[in-house]
Parts: structure tokens; C-alpha cells; sequence
């Protein structure tokens, strides 16, 4: 009588998903390894300590675009309420970013944060692609500032999402924004996750400030900035006089400084997004005359309302 023969169990694959005995439907997963093509992400050091950004950070995407420069070109020094990745498709040139100055060529990504003012040049012809975006932390510091994202990272491989982006700008299919923002966070998150040693976030000092201010900020948007400064202290269940050090701490301005900004930038983006007149959109802004808005938004930009409105069609 022949005996029978052993089967001999199937190894489990790593990443293979199966059936339990006993229990169809159910599944048991084992946790991939490196083997199979998954490496871990860096270690994410100073970036560890804030993890809790991506919880109240409001990320928008405004448009993308794609842009020539013959030899000589430049971009006089300038600064835009709005952040920008800027994707280098063809030649070399010389950036100035804040007090920074760097050189960027085919595959290079540079980042902007909102209100830096920065210019370029370029001796030779050169092919670029821009994406302007919000990306703000409680709706007040902008988030490359925070995290210290790196001005620049050379051979990106996200180039296929940055032309993406301005691909859905030039466009505009059904959704077409929330696809951006989608992207974006993509763009953002993954550069956060691949390169924790490029960033240089605020000091911790500064990070515990903001964190506490975490209600005063969403009192302020649920109120759109029509608030006092004693509804403000309530919020973050501290006296006036210490909400006023921790918007020092963590803005470096004070609680009525902030408010006048963040209504300022309100009304660049509305210039930006909306055909209102100038003087409707002071007035939702809440300001009392046109004169005061003019001498506020010039302090504050550089410019004139219309004068931004005239630049928005420039490069960036």
C-alpha cells in the first residue's frame, strides 16, 4: 500500500493578503519587508516633534503655470502673498531667495515660502514651470516657513506631479481644484518624508506657542477675524497679557498686528480669486476707507491693490 504523501505548506509571501481558515472573507496580512521593494522612510528627526502641523494645516492650490525666458531674462526681486514650488525644465540660473543665493538647473525644485521676496536671473534661455499654493498652519504662519522647507532640492523625481498641476490649471476639468490640493499635499508630504534632514523647523520655543494658540486661531475662524482680544485670551484659557507673549513667541507680532495681516491677506486673495473692485473688497475686509486699505496693503505687499492685481499675470 503506497503511502501517502506530505503536503508541504505553501510559505507565507510577505505581502500576500489570505484567506483564514475557517473564515471566509477574512484576511491576515504579515508586514512587508525591504526585500519586496519597500525601504523605510528616513528617520524624521527635528521634523518629529511636528507631526501635529498636518492637523491644522489649510493647504490650497491656486493655479500652476509654464513659462520661456530667452537669455538675459530676469525676475526682479518681489515678494507674493502665496507660496511657490518652481520646477526647472531647461537651463541654469541664479536665484535669490530671501538672503539666500542659489543656482538651479533641469530637475531642480525650488520652494518660495508666502511673503519672501526673491528674483532670478539667467544667461541663458530657460524653461520652468510654476505652482502657486497656501499652505498655512491655524490659518496664520505659512507652513514652509514653519517646517524650514529646504529653498532648494536638486533631481526631483516629482516632476510628473508638478506638471500635473499645471496641466489641471491650464485646463480646469470638473474638480480640478481639490485634484490640486490633493497633489499638492502629495508633493508636499512626500518631500517632508524623503528629505527630514533638508528642514530647518522654528525653534520648539516657538512651536509650544503656536500649539497653545491652537483655540485662539480656531476662534478666529469661526468668528472670520471679528473678535476681541479678551475672546481671544478665553479661548486659549490664559490672561490677555500672556496671549499676547505667546503671539510673540510663535509670530513674532502682536494679537492686533496678526489680525490686521490676516485681514490684508484675505484681501489678496481676494484680488486674486474674485472680479471685485477694489473698493468692495476693502470694504469686506472690513476696512473703514479706501485710503487706509491703500496705505495698509502697500505697507504690507510692496504695492498698490491694483498694481498686485497687475502683477499676478507675471512670473512669479
Amino acid at each position: 500500500m503506497p503511502k501517502p504523501t506530505q503536503t508541504v505548506p505553501e510559505p507565507i509571501h510577505p505581502l500576500v493578503f489570505r484567506a483564514h481558515l475557517g473564515h471566509p472573507g477574512s484576511v491576515q496580512a504579515v508586514i512587508p519587508d525591504r526585500r519586496l521593494g519597500f525601504p523605510p522612510y528616513p528617520p524624521a528627526g527635528e521634523l518629529g516633534a511636528w507631526e501635529w502641523v498636518w492637523g491644522h494645516a489649510e493647504v490650497e492650490f491656486l493655479e500652476g503655470r509654464a513659462y520661456a525666458g530667452e537669455a538675459g531674462w530676469s525676475l526682479e526681486r518681489r515678494a507674493v502673498p502665496n507660496a511657490l514650488a518652481i520646477l526647472v525644465l531647461e537651463g541654469r540660473s541664479r536665484w535669490r531667495i530671501g538672503n539666500r543665493s542659489l543656482v538651479a538647473g533641469p530637475g531642480d525644485l525650488l520652494f518660495i515660502p508666502e511673503g519672501v521676496p526673491h528674483a532670478a536671473e539667467a544667461p541663458i534661455p530657460v524653461r520652468f514651470l510654476s505652482v502657486h499654493f497656501t499652505a498655512r498652519v491655524l490659518g496664520a504662519q505659512c507652513l514652509l516657513l514653519v517646517l524650514g522647507f529646504p529653498a532648494i532640492l536638486e533631481g526631483r523625481e516629482d516632476a510628473g506631479v508638478v506638471r500635473e498641476l499645471v496641466r489641471l490649471s491650464i485646463h480646469r476639468p470638473a474638480g480640478w481644484r481639490p485634484r490640486g490640493r490633493a497633489l499638492l499635499m502629495e508633493l508636499l508630504l512626500r518631500t517632508v518624508h524623503e528629505h527630514p534632514g533638508e528642514f530647518r523647523p522654528l525653534q520648539m520655543q516657538e512651536g509650544r506657542a503656536l500649539r497653545v494658540l491652537c483655540p485662539a486661531f480656531q476662534l478666529l475662524e469661526a468668528m472670520e477675524g471679528r473678535v476681541r482680544v479678551e475672546e481671544l485670551a478665553k479661548a486659549a484659557a490664559c490672561s490677555p497679557t500672556y496671549l499676547r507673549r505667546l503671539f510673540r513667541a510663535g509670530l513674532g507680532m502682536s494679537p492686533k498686528q496678526y489680525l490686521l495681516q490676516r485681514r490684508l491677506q484675505r484681501a489678496a486673495d481676494l484680488l486674486r480669486t474674485t472680479d471685485h473692485t477694489v473698493q468692495q473688497v476693502a470694504e469686506r475686509c472690513g476696512f473703514e476707507s479706501l485710503s487706509h486699505f491703500h496705505r495698509c496693503f502697500r505697507a504690507r505687499f510692496g504695492c498698490t491693490p491694483l498694481e498686485f492685481r497687475t502683477r499676478l499675470a507675471q512670473p512669479p
